[in-house]
C-alpha cells in the first residue's frame, strides 16, 4: 500500500513538473516570433502609439504601450489586448477604424499593412520581449461639496467692514484700496508710489497688446 502511494506521489510530481515546463514553454516566444516583433511590431507601436501611450511621453487613459507589462495591463477602461484573439482585443478594434467611438490614432487611420502587422502579432500570441515601467493609475479626485461651497464665487453677497489702514504712503481713494493696502500690510509690504501718466499708458498698452 505504501509503495502504491509512493508511485502515485512520484507520478503527480512528474505531471506538475511537466505542466510547469509546458506553461514556461508556451510563455517563451520563439526566435522567429521575437524577430517579427522587433522588425515589424515595435516600429509600428513606436511611430503610431508612443506619442500618447508611453511612460516617457504621455499615458493617456492610463494606457502605456511601451512595455509588455503595460500593454497586458491595459488602461482605465480595461485590457486592450487578448493574446491570440484579435477579435477580442480593443487595440485591434481601435486601429481598424470600424468603430467610430474607438479609433486610434485619433487623427488618421493607420495603413492597412500596419494594421495587419498588429493583427498577425496578436494572432501569434503577442510575443513581446520588452520590459519597463508600468503606468500607475491616478487616484480619483475627491470632491468635497461642503468645502466647495466656501469658494468665493459661491458665497452669498455681504458688506464686509472696510479695514482701517495706517501707512504714510497709502492713499486710500476707495474701499478697494483699503482692502489691498490691508493685505499688503499683512505681508509686510509697502505700497508702490503712484505711477505717472506715461507709465500708466505703457501698462495699458501691454495689457491690450500683450
Amino acid at each position: 500500500m505504501a509503495r502504491s502511494h509512493r508511485i502515485i506521489s512520484r507520478l503527480m510530481t512528474a505531471l506538475v513538473w511537466c505542466g510547469g515546463m509546458s506553461a514556461w514553454a508556451a510563455e517563451s516566444p520563439s526566435p522567429q516570433a521575437l524577430e517579427f516583433f522587433e522588425k515589424q511590431v515595435r516600429p509600428v507601436l513606436a511611430s503610431r502609439c508612443y506619442e500618447c501611450h508611453s511612460v516617457a511621453k504621455k499615458v493617456k487613459g492610463g494606457l502605456a504601450l511601451d512595455s509588455r507589462e503595460g500593454t497586458l495591463k491595459g488602461g482605465e477602461d480595461g485590457k486592450v489586448l487578448v493574446a491570440g484573439d484579435p477579435e477580442k482585443s480593443k487595440l485591434i478594434e481601435a486601429v481598424r477604424y470600424h468603430n467610430q467611438d474607438l479609433q486610434m490614432p485619433p487623427k488618421n487611420a493607420m495603413p492597412p499593412s500596419e494594421v495587419k502587422v498588429l493583427e498577425d502579432w496578436v494572432k501569434m500570441g503577442a510575443p513581446d520581449p520588452r520590459v519597463g515601467a508600468v503606468a500607475s493609475a491616478k487616484p480619483g479626485r475627491v470632491i468635497d461639496i461642503n468645502e466647495g461651497r466656501k469658494f468665493w464665487s459661491f458665497t452669498p453677497l455681504s458688506s464686509p467692514v472696510v479695514p482701517k489702514v495706517e501707512h504714510p504712503a497709502a492713499k486710500i481713494q476707495n474701499p478697494i484700496d483699503a482692502f489691498v493696502q490691508a493685505k499688503l500690510a499683512q505681508k509686510g509690504l509697502a505700497p508702490a508710489p503712484p505711477a505717472d501718466k506715461a507709465t500708466l499708458i505703457r501698462r495699458a498698452t501691454f495689457d491690450l497688446t500683450g
